[in-house]
């Protein structure tokens, strides 16, 4: 079900090895609203050009991290007024 909500304030935690963020808000009728989504943390990395699948396979590789990879992609994404293939790793 979608609603149009004001957001008041939103919070991150761990449910069963999985993230999820909760978003407290109003909708318009004035009563109070809590979302709840799963979500995974992700950030780009910015290999050198041409380099993408050579970084993208030693990411996949690593196995000896605290936190656990879920998946590995090569995106498009716009910098500095140009196209750039980075990296988007998404972590548990």
């Amino acid at each position: 079900m979608k609603e149009k909500i004001f957001l008041l304030d939103l919070d991150y935690d761990l449910e069963n090895e999985d993230g999820v963020i909760y978003l407290f808000g109003i909708n318009v009728e004035g009563k109070r609203v809590l979302a709840k989504k799963k979500f995974y943390t992700y950030f780009y990395v910015m290999p050198k050009e041409g380099k993408e699948e050579n970084l993208k396979e030693k990411i996949e590789s690593l196995n000896n991290s605290p936190t656990k990879i879920l998946r590995v992609e090569i995106v498009e994404k716009k910098w500095k007024d140009s196209k750039r293939k980075l990296i988007k790793v998404t972590l548990q």
